[in-house]
């Protein structure tokens, strides 16, 4: 186990500048700045901090997180509380290594709002895309535990690839549909009970296509997380893209914000408790 000290002072940093924290940029440290380059002074982008001392991940994550819509009342104080958050996990010895782990497997599988359970409430039958993202964190749970899994890592990634193509296969079919729908309704304007049910084959037809694209984005997810460097902010960001595709299929687009602002909050949580834990 490898514990690493990014920085004491990180709080300091945040509580200093939070007046001028911004999202979408890296700011020019005078009169904005990002939650990054506020603790790693004048940096533009994530090699900076790496080269600093922050883990690449981290650092990557962090602004992912950061500019993220949470659908807070004061989005701004949402974001400042968070860099809080994060800087004072980093004040303290960690294992950034067992952190992106317990992070993975949260976001992929046990969190609020998970990868798995998003892709549970979606309709279609997924057992592909599913296995595939429950056979990648089996593995994190065994690196977790010290094993080294490099090279069935690997044959996961091949795996998830598989997937990948079975989705994408599955939203081009369902891209034809919608096309195909939405040419049955133009040649069905003349007739009410035509165009009616052309319309609703159109609706079907984008229902299977959001379906569908929830299962590429599963697919996806699996391939990056059995490649050997999983990128976490991209990880984050479709567990909260799952969220909102499950929820527009439960309850229509009005939930689908909410749905992506709700699991963005959990991989903020998620990414905090994952550092303080060790």
């Amino acid at each position: 186990m490898t514990k690493t000290l990014i920085d004491e002072t990180a709080l300091a940093k945040i509580e200093a500048v939070q007046p001028i924290l911004r999202a979408g940029s890296w700011g020019n440290g005078t009169d904005a700045v990002c939650m990054m380059s506020a603790m790693v002074s004048g940096a533009t982008c994530a090699e900076d901090c790496e080269a600093a001392g922050w883990p690449r991940w981290l650092a990557e994550l962090n602004v992912k997180l950061f500019d993220a819509e949470v659908g807070a009342d004061n989005e701004h104080a949402a974001r400042v509380q968070f860099a809080r958050d994060v800087a004072e996990a980093v004040q303290g010895p960690r294992d950034y290594d067992k952190a992106l782990d317990r992070f993975l497997i949260a976001r992929l599988d046990t969190g609020t709002h998970s990868a798995l359970k998003s892709l549970a409430k979606v309709p279609g039958d997924w057992t592909q895309q599913r296995k595939a993202i429950e056979r990648v964190v089996a593995l994190l749970h065994r690196r977790f535990a010290g094993e080294d899994v490099a090279e069935e890592m690997k044959a996961a990634k091949a795996a998830a690839e598989a997937a990948w193509a079975a989705a994408k296969a599955a939203a081009e079919a369902a891209e034809a549909a919608k096309t195909a729908a939405e040419a049955a309704k133009t040649a069905a304007e003349a007739a009410k009970a035509a165009a009616e049910a052309a319309e609703a084959a159109k609706t079907a037809a984008e229902a299977a296509k959001t379906a569908a694209e929830a299962a590429e984005a599963a697919a996806e997810a699996a391939e990056a997380a059995g490649a050997a460097a999983w990128a976490a902010a991209w990880a984050a960001a479709w567990a909260a893209e799952a969220a909102a595709w499950a929820a527009e299929a439960a309850a229509g687009k009005a939930a689908r914000a909410a749905a992506r602002a709700a699991a963005w909050v959990a991989a903020r949580h998620d990414l905090t408790a994952a550092i303080k834990v060790n």
